[in-house]
């Protein structure tokens, strides 16, 4: 919005002042997907990780032979996930078109 005005800021007075430029008139597209988004909370993920451990894992006879030894544990690490679900589809749209419903997350 703001690239179709000159902006002045007059700070004596406390005024914003905007003058039209030679963009003042051009289409202005907003909100072309038709989706309106809403935070719902979060989720907790657990996710499993293949954890290879090092030399510095190991115990002290392990890390004297010199046999090829690779040690997996089962590592988790845990994230929040933001819930964010479909609140609102203009009719038409192209999200509407596409069988996006509201509620989806």
């Amino acid at each position: 919005m703001l690239r179709r005005f000159k902006i002045t800021f007059d700070y004596p007075n406390k005024q914003l002042i905007l003058k039209r430029n030679s963009k003042a008139f051009s289409p202005f597209y907003y909100n072309l997907s038709g989706i309106e988004l809403q935070y719902k909370g979060e989720n907790l993920i657990k996710e499993k990780i293949n954890f290879i451990a090092d030399d510095r894992h190991k115990s002290q006879d392990e890390r004297q032979n010199n046999g090829v030894k690779i040690f997996l544990t089962e590592v988790y690490r845990l994230r929040f996930q933001s819930i964010i679900e479909i609140s609102n589809l203009r009719k038409g749209s192209p999200a509407a078109l596409v069988g996006l419903k509201v509620v989806d997350v």
